[in-house]
C-alpha cells in the first residue's frame, strides 16, 4: 500500500508540472491610429485595450477594392500561416550557417501591448489595408475579430530631405537628412555612382559645361535609375531607407559594378524615390578618386545641382 501511495504521489506531482493554465483572452479589441503617411511609408500605433499578444500586417489593395478577402475568419488564418512560413525560413537559415537564435514564433512574428510600427518600401499613391488580430500564444491561431484601417500613400512626399555624402578609400557614404540635420530613416531614395563616360554616353554633347549645370538632363538620368520600363513600374530594388553604404573595391559587389580608380572623375547622384510626378529633391556631387581619399560633401557647398 506504501509503494501505491507513493506512485500516486509521484503521478500527482507529474500531472500537476505538466498542466498549463489556459491563456485568458476575453474581449480585446485593438485600436489602429495612422500617425503618419507618406509616399514611401507609413508610421502606425497600435493599442489593445488590454495587454495580449497580436498580429499586424499590410496589404495593398487594388483600384476600388476596400477588403482584400471576403472572410475575414479565412484571411485572419491565411495571414497567420503566412507569418510562420517567413518565420521557419528565417529559422533555418540561421540553422543552416550554425547561427544560434533564441526567438520563438511568438516573439519573433506577434507584437505585445502598445507598438508603435513603421512601414517602409511602399509604393506612392496607392491605397493599403493595415489590420490586426488578436492571438493565442499558446495555439497560435487568431481569438476575436479583425482590426484594420485603409490609408493612401502621396504621389510625392511632403517632407524636405537633404543628402550629405562622403567617401572613405573604396567606400561612400550617403546620408538622408531632415530640415533638423538628423538621419531621415523612413524616406525613400536612390543612389548611383557613374563616370564621366558613362554619363555622356546619355547625353550628346562632349562639352561638360553644357550639362553639368543642366536640370532637364538631371531629371531624365534620374528616370533612367528609377524607372523600370519593362514593368512600369518604379524600381524597387534601388530604393535606399536611412544611411547607406557601399564598396566600390570590385566589380562584383560595388553597385552598379563601378569600381573605383585612381585619378578617374565620377559623379554620385542621390535622388528623392518617392513619386514619379515630381523630382523635388536631389544632390549632385562630383569627385575625382584616388587611394585613401576622405572626403565629405555637403548639400550647403558641394553639390553641382542641388535642386528642391
Amino acid at each position: 500500500s506504501k509503494i501505491y501511495i507513493v506512485l500516486a504521489l509521484i503521478a500527482t506531482v507529474f500531472i500537476g508540472c505538466s498542466t498549463v493554465a489556459p491563456y485568458e483572452i476575453k474581449d480585446v479589441s485593438i485600436n489602429i491610429d495612422i500617425l503618419d503617411v507618406s509616399a514611401g511609408y507609413v508610421c502606425a500605433k497600435l493599442t489593445p485595450s488590454q495587454n495580449t499578444y497580436y498580429y499586424m500586417g499590410l496589404v495593398r489593395l487594388d483600384s476600388g477594392q476596400t477588403f482584400p478577402y471576403q472572410d475575414a475568419e479565412h484571411f485572419m488564418v491565411m495571414q497567420l500561416d503566412r507569418a510562420n512560413i517567413d518565420y521557419l525560413l528565417w529559422r533555418h537559415d540561421l540553422l543552416e550557417t550554425n547561427t544560434p537564435y533564441i526567438a520563438s514564433f511568438v516573439d519573433h512574428s506577434l507584437s505585445y501591448g502598445e507598438v508603435q510600427h513603421t512601414v517602409v518600401h511602399l509604393t506612392p499613391g496607392s491605397s493599403y489595408f493595415l489590420y490586426a488580430f488578436v492571438v493565442n500564444p499558446t495555439t497560435v491561431k487568431p481569438v476575436g475579430e479583425l482590426f484594420y484601417k485603409t490609408f493612401t500613400t502621396t504621389d510625392t512626399s511632403y517632407k524636405k530631405i537633404y543628402f550629405d555624402y562622403r567617401i572613405d578609400d573604396w567606400w561612400d557614404f550617403a546620408y538622408p537628412l531632415d530640415t533638423m540635420l538628423q538621419v531621415n530613416s523612413t524616406h525613400p531614395y536612390m543612389i548611383s555612382t557613374v563616370t564621366l563616360d558613362s554619363l555622356l554616353s546619355y547625353f550628346d554633347n562632349d562639352t561638360i559645361g553644357t550639362w553639368e549645370m543642366n536640370k532637364p538632363f538631371w531629371y531624365f538620368y534620374y528616370n533612367m535609375l528609377i524607372y523600370n520600363y519593362t514593368s512600369s513600374q518604379l524600381d524597387e530594388s534601388r530604393i535606399e531607407y536611412g544611411v547607406y553604404s557601399a564598396c566600390h573595391k570590385y566589380a562584383e559587389y560595388a553597385p552598379d559594378s563601378v569600381v573605383f580608380e585612381p585619378g578617374k572623375t565620377y559623379y554620385t547622384g542621390i535622388f528623392s524615390a518617392d513619386g514619379m510626378s515630381n523630382v523635388k529633391q536631389f544632390q549632385i556631387y562630383k569627385f575625382t578618386w584616388q587611394p585613401a581619399l576622405k572626403q565629405e560633401f555637403s548639400h550647403f557647398t558641394d553639390d553641382i545641382d542641388m535642386h528642391w
